[in-house]
C-alpha cells in the first residue's frame, strides 16, 4: 500500500521535524538548486491562477445547476459551457476550460492509491543533497511516473528507478559537476535523446557531492517495460497542467525558494502539519531557482502537491503544498508535461468496456465504474465532451456521481474526419508518441472537437480544409519518424485545400496517389531528409495546385514532363533536393527565377523546350 496522499491527512514524525531542523542550522540544501531558469514574464504565475480561479469558479457554479436542474436545463442557459458546439469547430478555450473543470475531479493526487486506482506511479523521494543537481530529480521524478502511467504498471516494475547520476553528469550536454546547474529544457532534451538507454539508479547510483565517473557498475537501463519513447511539451494553463497530471502522473515545473520556506515546514512539523500549505511572506527574500515535479492538485484548497527532492523526510513523505500563484510555480518556458509510450511491451489500455446499446443503433453503453468521471470518459471514447454530456442529460444528475449509470457513447458528428485524422497521426507518427491530433495514450484535449486540435483548420460548417503538421508536433522536436499519409488516409477529409508536413523526420517518398485528392490547392513537404526518391508524375493531374513547396528533403531524378501542365500553379520550391535534375517544363519554366524554387538543385534555369 502506498502513503495516503497529502488531501486526505497528514502524521507528523520525530524524522522529519529532525531532518527539517538540520534546514534551520544551515544544511546546504537551499544554498542552490541547480535550475537555471527560462525568461518569464513578471505576473504569470499571479495570472495563471487568476484563469484557474475564475474558470473554476464558473465551473462550480454548472455543477451547481447540474444537480438543480438537470443536465438540459443547465446546458440551454445562455452561454452555457456545455451547450453543444456546431459543426465540430470546438468551443471557446475558456467554455473547454470551464467544462474541463466541471467534469474532471476537484482534487487530485498521484501519491494517492485512491485517486490511481490502486496504482503504484510514483517512485521514492529522493535527495540531491548539496548538489545542484534539482532539475534532474524533478524530471526523472515526472518521468517514472510517466513511464508507471504509460505501461499501465507499478512504478516499481514499469521503470525500476531511474539514474539522476546518469542523466545530469553523463547525458550531454550534461552538468559539469555538483556545482552547475541546467535549464529544464536541456535536461530533457537529454532524457530524451537517451529514451530507453538511460541507467538504472543502482548501476550508477547519485553520490550527492560530485560528479561521478559514469562508469556503471552494470549495464540494466529502464524503463524495465522494454523500448519506447519520452515526450515533453511544454503546458501553461492550469487546467492543462491537472489533466496532464491526471493522464500521466506529474508536471515539471519552476520553484523559487525564498528565506522562510524551509523554516514554514520546520515550524509544520512541530505542529504535526507536514501538509500545510506554502505561500512565501510578503517581506520574504528569494534565495534560489529549484525544480520540482507536480503531483497533484486542489481547487477548493487552492494548491499543488509537489515532490520535493530533499528526502522522505521533508514535508509530507517528501511531497509539499505550496499556493497557487506562488513562488514562480507554472512559470512559461519552465513547466513542461512528459510522456512515455512503449514501443512494445505493455502498453496501458484506456479502450472502454463497452456493450452494443438497444436503445440507439450505432451507440454503445459503458457502465461507468467507481472514480470514473466524465472528462476521462469522453477522451478515452474519442467523443466530444459536451455531446457525450448532451447524450446522457437523463441519466446524469451529478457531475461527481457516476458510478454505476450507464452511459451513452455515440459517434460524434464528423467521425469520418476524425477518423481520417487519425489515420494521418498513425502513418506520420506511428509509435503513437507525438502530442498532435490529441496526442499520446490519455494525453489528449479531454473530449476537444477536431477543430479546436493544433495543426488542423476547418471552415464555418466544421469541415477540414487544412492539415498543417512541423516539427514541435512530434516529442519534444524529435523527429516522428513515420512516412506522408496515402490518399487513402486522406480521403475521408473531403473538403481538404491544404496539407503541409514540415520537419518531422519523415521516411519513404512521395505518395503518387496524392494525384486523387483534386481539391488540394497547397502542398509543402519539407525539411524531411528521408524522404527520398522521385517526383510523382501524376502530381501532373492536380489541376488546382496553386502552391507547391518540397524543398530540403532528398528527392531525386527530373521534373516529370506532365507537370507542365500545373497552370495554376503560381508558387513552386524545389530548392535544397541536390538529386533533382532535367528542366522545368511548360508552365513551371515561369517559376524558375523565383527564390527557393531550384537553388540546391541540378535542374536547369532553361525551359525544357529552350535546350
Amino acid at each position: 500500500m502506498g502513503s495516503p496522499s497529502l488531501k486526505h491527512g497528514v502524521a507528523g514524525g520525530w524524522a522529519r521535524l529532525a531532518a527539517c531542523c538540520l534546514l534551520l542550522l544551515g544544511l546546504p540544501w537551499t544554498s542552490g538548486q541547480g535550475l537555471l531558469i527560462a525568461p518569464a514574464p513578471a505576473n504569470a504565475t499571479r495570472d495563471a491562477a487568476a484563469a484557474l480561479a475564475a474558470r473554476w469558479g464558473d465551473a462550480k457554479a454548472l455543477r451547481e445547476a447540474v444537480r438543480a436542474k438537470g443536465v438540459a436545463a443547465a446546458c440551454s442557459s445562455a452561454g452555457a459551457a456545455c451547450a453543444p458546439a456546431a459543426g465540430g469547430r470546438g468551443k471557446s478555450a475558456a467554455d473547454a476550460a470551464v467544462l474541463a473543470l466541471a467534469t474532471s475531479p476537484a482534487a487530485f493526487s498521484s501519491a494517492d492509491l485512491r485517486d490511481t486506482r490502486g496504482a503504484r506511479v510514483l517512485g521514492p523521494a529522493m535527495d540531491q543533497r548539496p548538489c545542484q543537481a534539482g532539475p534532474a530529480f524533478a524530471v526523472l521524478a515526472a518521468a517514472e511516473a510517466a513511464a508507471a502511467r504509460g505501461s499501465g504498471a507499478d512504478v516499481d516494475r514499469a521503470v525500476g528507478h531511474l539514474s539522476v547520476a546518469d542523466l545530469a553528469f553523463c547525458s550531454p550536454p550534461g552538468q559539469r559537476g555538483c556545482s552547475s546547474g541546467a535549464p529544464l529544457a536541456s535536461v530533457l532534451a537529454a532524457l530524451q535523446k537517451r529514451g530507453a538507454s538511460l541507467r538504472l539508479e543502482h548501476c550508477l547510483p547519485f553520490r550527492g557531492d560530485a560528479a561521478p565517473a559514469c562508469n556503471a557498475t552494470c549495464d540494466r537501463t529502464g524503463p524495465a517495460t522494454g523500448p519506447g519513447r519520452w515526450s515533453a511539451k511544454p503546458l501553461a494553463a492550469a487546467w492543462d497542467v491537472q489533466r496532464h497530471i491526471r493522464a500521466h502522473g506529474a508536471v515539471v515545473t519552476r520553484f523559487d525558494i525564498y528565506n522562510d520556506f524551509a523554516p514554514f515546514f520546520a515550524n509544520a512539523s512541530a505542529r504535526g502539519d507536514g501538509g500545510a500549505v506554502y505561500a512565501p511572506g510578503p517581506a520574504a527574500a528569494l534565495q534560489a531557482h529549484h525544480a520540482v515535479a507536480l503531483v497533484g492538485y486542489d481547487n477548493d484548497g487552492g494548491y499543488w502537491v509537489a515532490r520535493n527532492s530533499w528526502g522522505p523526510a521533508f514535508g509530507h513523505n517528501g511531497n509539499f503544498k505550496v499556493k497557487y500563484g506562488t513562488a514562480g510555480v507554472l512559470s512559461p518556458g519552465d513547466t513542461f508535461g512528459l510522456g512515455w509510450a512503449p514501443t512494445s511491451g505493455p502498453r496501458r489500455n484506456d479502450s472502454l468496456p463497452v456493450a452494443p446499446s438497444t436503445q440507439r443503433p450505432g451507440c454503445s453503453v459503458y457502465k461507468a465504474r467507481e472514480g470514473d468521471y466524465l472528462s476521462s470518459i469522453a477522451a478515452r471514447a474519442g467523443v466530444p465532451l459536451e455531446s457525450l454530456l448532451a447524450d446522457n442529460a437523463v441519466a446524469i444528475s451529478d457531475l461527481d456521481a457516476l458510478a454505476g449509470r450507464d452511459l451513452l457513447i455515440c459517434p460524434p458528428a464528423g467521425a469520418g474526419q476524425l477518423a481520417a485524422l487519425r489515420a494521418v497521426k498513425a502513418a506520420v507518427d506511428p509509435s503513437g508518441l507525438a502530442a498532435f491530433f490529441g496526442g499520446p495514450a490519455g494525453g489528449g484535449k479531454e473530449g476537444a472537437a477536431f477543430c479546436a486540435w493544433d495543426g488542423v483548420r476547418c471552415d464555418a460548417a466544421g469541415d477540414v480544409v487544412a492539415v498543417a503538421l512541423n516539427s514541435t508536433a512530434c516529442a519534444g522536436g524529435a523527429a516522428c519518424g513515420g512516412a506522408l499519409p496515402p490518399a487513402a488516409a486522406l480521403s475521408g477529409l473531403p473538403k481538404l485545400r491544404a496539407l503541409s508536413f514540415g520537419a518531422l523526420g519523415l521516411k519513404g517518398s512521395l505518395p503518387a496517389d496524392w494525384s486523387t485528392l483534386g481539391g488540394l490547392e497547397e502542398v509543402e513537404v519539407a525539411g524531411n531528409r528521408g524522404l527520398a526518391g522521385a517526383l510523382p508524375a501524376a502530381w501532373g493531374g492536380l489541376s488546382g495546385l496553386k502552391r507547391l513547396s518540397l524543398r530540403n528533403n532528398a528527392l531525386e531524378g527530373p521534373v516529370p514532363a506532365g507537370w507542365g501542365d500545373l497552370s495554376a500553379l503560381s508558387e513552386l520550391q524545389l530548392g535544397g533536393n541536390p538529386g533533382l535534375t532535367g528542366c522545368l517544363p511548360g508552365a513551371l519554366a515561369r517559376l524558375a527565377g523565383a527564390p527557393g524554387a531550384i537553388e540546391g538543385t541540378a535542374i536547369s534555369r532553361a525551359a525544357c523546350d529552350e535546350r
